[in-house]
């Protein structure tokens, strides 16, 4: 019989069966993952995979390997994303960056001169920068 078959039945061991494993699966994400909000996130992630996959579920076996497996594919998954993402810069490089070229445009707007000022106070205008 599967396990999810009797609604409050299922319910009730995926829950306890969870609280089993909950430990042995936080510390292989934590293993996995350098983020600990990455590690909250897959946690979840695992549980709704396992919920809704729980009819796949061979009661003959253990439970941790098989919620440890799901995890484990989500980690790939995670890590295939992460590396497909592009990585321009850290924050603290992307500040360094805008407040040098902030600096850089202060710098030429002072050097503006006559009708040259004008299409700047223009632009400054549309993007709602002080002039």
């Amino acid at each position: 019989m599967p396990l999810g078959s009797h609604a409050r039945d299922g319910h009730d061991i995926f829950e306890i069966l969870v609280r089993e494993n909950a430990a042995m699966l936080t510390a292989f994400l934590r293993s996995s993952l350098h983020d600990p909000s990455d590690v909250d996130d897959l946690f979840q992630e695992t549980m709704v995979v396992a919920w809704r996959r729980i009819d796949d579920y061979d009661r003959s076996r253990p439970f941790g390997p098989w919620l440890r497996g799901i995890a484990r594919n989500l980690v790939l998954a995670h890590y295939r994303k992460a590396a497909a993402a592009p990585r321009w810069c850290t924050p603290e490089v992307l500040e360094g960056i805008d407040r040098r070229f902030g600096a850089l445009l202060d710098q030429g707007r002072r050097h503006l001169q006559g009708p040259g000022r004008r299409p700047a106070r223009l632009h400054q205008q549309a993007l709602g920068t002080p002039a």
